[in-house]
């Protein structure tokens, strides 16, 4: 009960609030009302800090030692990779850790040692951090930050802000916290051999046929493309560029194709996009969805609020489908339905509330089927009408659990566990030897310590915590052959950006595989 105090006081309100319970007038009869509530109902909609104190409690036993929040505060990404991993983290988050051992009660709370230091040393150390990580101090310290603060974002926002921009605190503070809710993706591919990559510069760089041109789209943080050959650019500042195929407008510029990046006017602070075959979705920070293309047999030139559905915050899409959540955990659809994966057995033709989720981590779509991960790990799965196995609605696939993150591709689907296992989730016959189970089929890839996977049409890349590198999936002209390839010579460190897209030492490769399953390296190199 005494680490459940430390729990902030209004974690704790809305904790209760969610669950329509009365809050006591006492602050010590609430965390008392709270803690029994927890302990006492299933499926309570948790806040993020419940969920992490919840984490911590079963995973005492994986730290040895304490950790120091002034070192952790100030540790690289890369340095910080082994704690996160311990802590089940896909991505470095300081603020959960620094939280999460402090429920744990492995946590040495130095912060004082920042107001020991000389006003040039504290300056010094600020200015050559990420604004995240400054945001972060100034959050859980005081008298830190104060006036200094514009500055020393711009110090670390520089390379992304336009010279030609005033930019007041508010505004920086924005940019960062934004910049952070972008999931980065440093790749994208549009009909199999024409690449889009973010170069280590910030800008987007185009390789096909042995070739690579720079665009002059830079402060680029993710990259939307599909296989409609288009591809929308999300700049670190929300702004968006298109590229490609325009014919319907959903691209929302005039003309009907576009050669090279084009900022697209009339929308700011974009946070994601989700791309059907004739139209677009983006979701912007405010959790308001814009559309641009053919929206209920309409063409729409240009990006549209769409009123029917706010607040939300994870857009998912496939060619005829999408999906919206919103921050009560409502799901939303759209679209012809044809495999029943929006958890329902009929078409959507205006945007329609599906069913409530507790606590959603992830939403994936294939061509044929829909999935839901739990903060729990939990996977839910809807759809597959033609195919041999139809979910019409979201149904809870109970032989794997305690998930980390999904990637779906067209044939299959990947599942990595908290266990750094590497599960393929059939749902096709693509004629590997699976265990039966009464939902969709399962393989487990024979890797072990899977730190990162790059799921593309026909294999994955993978990448241990040895960084050995390994690809794995089916090859040749009628892709009948499974091939788990280890990849040797490989540079140190290497990082997965796409399927067969890695950064080894500053430098970017695309990986050749040919059909016998073989490799070249440095087909193109950035």
């Amino acid at each position: 009960m005494e680490s459940f105090r430390r729990i902030p006081l209004d974690d704790i309100n809305i904790f209760l609030k969610k669950g329509n319970k009365k809050i006591p007038v006492h602050i010590d009869s609430r965390y008392l009302e709270a803690y029994n509530y927890l302990i006492n109902t299933p499926n309570v909609v948790l806040t993020e800090q419940i969920f992490d104190w919840i984490f911590a409690m079963n995973n005492k036993d994986k730290i040895d030692g304490t950790y120091s929040s002034f070192d952790i505060l100030l540790s690289t990404d890369d340095e910080l990779k082994n704690l996160a991993y311990k802590l089940s983290m896909t991505d470095i988050n300081k603020e959960r850790i620094i939280r999460i051992l402090n429920y744990m009660d492995k946590l040495n709370n130095n912060l004082n040692l920042f107001d020991t230091l000389p006003e040039d040393a504290i300056l010094t150390i600020l200015s050559n951090l990420d604004c995240k990580t400054v945001l972060l101090i100034c959050k859980l310290t005081k008298n830190i930050c104060g006036q200094r603060l514009q500055d020393i974002l711009k110090t670390s926002l520089v390379k992304y802000l336009n010279p030609s921009k005033d930019y007041n605190e508010e505004h920086l503070i924005n940019l960062c916290k934004s910049s952070n809710n972008v999931e980065k993706n440093k790749v994208g591919r549009v009909d199999l051999v024409k690449y889009f990559i973010i170069g280590e510069d910030g800008y987007v760089y185009i390789a096909e046929k042995n070739n690579y041109i720079m665009t002059d789209t830079n402060s680029v943080v993710k990259i939307f493309a599909n296989d409609q050959d288009n591809a929308f650019f999300l700049r670190y500042d929300g702004d968006v560029y298109v590229y490609g195929n325009n014919e319907d407008k959903q691209l929302g510029m005039d003309d009907k194709i576009i050669k090279s990046p084009v900022l697209l006017s009339g929308i700011q602070n974009v946070k994601s996009v989700a791309q059907m075959k004739y139209s677009t979705f983006l979701l912007t920070d405010d959790g308001n969805i814009h559309i641009m293309g053919n929206f209920d047999d309409n063409i729409v030139p240009r990006p549209s609020l769409i009123t029917d559905i706010k607040d939300v915050i994870q857009i998912v899409s496939n060619e005829n489908n999408v999906l919206f959540i919103d921050k009560n955990g409502n799901m939303y659809g759209y679209g012809k339905n044809i495999n029943g994966e929006l958890g329902k057995d009929i078409s959507f033709n205006k945007i329609k509330r599906i069913k409530k989720f507790a606590n959603i981590k992830q939403i994936q779509m294939s061509d044929k089927y829909s999935f839901i991960l739990t903060n729990k790990g939990n996977l839910y799965v809807a759809g597959g009408k033609l195919s041999s196995i139809y979910l019409s609605t979201f149904t809870k696939f109970n032989v794997l659990k305690n998930i980390k993150n999904i990637s779906v591709g067209p044939y299959f689907t990947l599942a990595l566990t908290n266990n750094d296992e590497l599960f393929v989730i059939q749902t096709d016959d693509i004629g590997i030897d699976v265990t039966i189970t009464d939902i969709l089929d399962i393989y487990k890839i024979p890797i072990e310590k899977v730190l990162d996977y790059s799921l593309d049409y026909s294999g994955v890349f993978i990448l241990n915590y040895n960084e050995d590198l390994y690809v794995w999936g089916f090859f040749g002209i009628l892709h009948t052959k499974f091939i788990l390839t280890k990849m040797l010579g490989s540079s140190k460190n290497p990082q997965l950006l796409g399927f067969n897209v890695i950064r080894e030492n500053g430098k970017i490769y695309i990986i050749d595989i040919n059909e016998s399953g073989n490799y070249s390296t440095k087909k193109y190199l950035i």
